[in-house]
């Protein structure tokens, strides 16, 4: 990821697209007590984050590829054993790894993107407005003023628990756990009153392009109940899905630099690798990588 940028946005998808992240209560609280911990061992800047049935967003005030890196490993792997626990699914939870899309420093491009990320559960028809999505939605939280508070289960301290024959209530090994949000590095400046105007502002945007789509399609949206009647391990039959942009920018010139950027950056990798292969063990590689693995070393 260029130094450069700040903020990335980050997609993670269910396996087969299946529903396994369907909101309730309790995934609710489980997986923001997840995200509350990772987030506390591996500290990065969350923008945004958005729960959907079937994925997840978050855009990132990235300070550390790495530590991003340690956030995500620590969180979905996590997340992936409490939603098999919950939902009775068995076998992998996230279709691949996660992706990552850096976004410019351009005031529109990151608008632009936070837009997209706080429409979800309103643009695709499934509820009017946003406060109506029964999920972890970060806008309703910051519209709210309320903390996105949930708690972290220590499954390791409740099986001692039961070896011991003990009656526990669940929460007798929980501990509270909170995602801290921070604004968009645009936006950082603005003080937190006029912050959260302007996340009203594009939330009644988004709610009223919807709501105009709606109208000219016929189609009602599905409304909070129908989304949590989903069954978790629903599979679609068919996915509706498009490449993912390679980056998000506002200008054809912004665009050109990431674009150069990395490609500069994959040519330096490249030549560090073949080095690597041929038995320097003292090649540099660029900065902000993870190098290949070494060989096989043969008995």
């Amino acid at each position: 990821m260029p130094e450069a940028v700040r903020l990335v946005h980050v997609t993670c998808r269910a396996i087969q697209g299946r529903y396994l992240f369907t909101p309730s209560q309790r995934l609710n609280d489980i997986a923001l007590g997840v995200f509350g911990r990772a987030q506390r061992k591996h500290p990065i800047r969350i923008c945004e984050l958005v729960v959907m049935s079937t994925h997840i967003h978050l855009l990132v005030d990235l300070g550390s590829v790495e530590r991003l890196a340690d956030f995500m490993e620590y969180g979905c792997s996590k997340l992936a054993r409490e939603v098999n626990r919950l939902t009775g699914w068995s076998g992998p939870v996230f279709e691949r790894r996660y992706t990552m899309i850096p976004v410019s420093n351009e005031e529109a491009a990151q608008v632009d993107v936070l837009k997209y990320v706080i429409g979800h559960g309103v643009k695709e028809g499934l509820v009017e407005r946003v406060d109506e999505w029964p999920g972890i939605h970060s806008a309703q939280a910051r519209l709210r003023g309320e903390p996105l508070t949930g708690h972290w289960f220590s499954r390791k301290d409740e099986y001692a628990a039961r070896r011991r024959g003990e009656d526990f209530d669940p929460f007798d090994y929980a501990t509270e756990e909170t995602v801290e949000l921070s604004p968009l590095p645009c936006w950082e400046h603005l003080p937190a009153e006029e912050y959260r105007e302007r996340i009203r502002g594009l939330v009644e945007e988004v709610e009223e392009e919807a709501a105009a789509d709606r109208e000219k399609s016929g189609m009602p949206a599905c409304g909070p109940g129908a989304i949590l009647a989903q069954d978790p391990q629903y599979r679609p039959k068919k996915l509706n899905s498009s490449p993912a942009p390679f980056v998000h920018a506002a200008t054809k010139a912004a665009r050109l630099a990431l674009y150069q950027s990395y490609s500069w950056f994959v040519g330096e990798f490249r030549k560090a690798a073949e080095k690597l292969r041929r038995g320097d063990r003292d090649v540099s590689f660029p900065p902000g990588c993870f190098p290949p693995a070494l060989p096989f070393v043969p008995g």
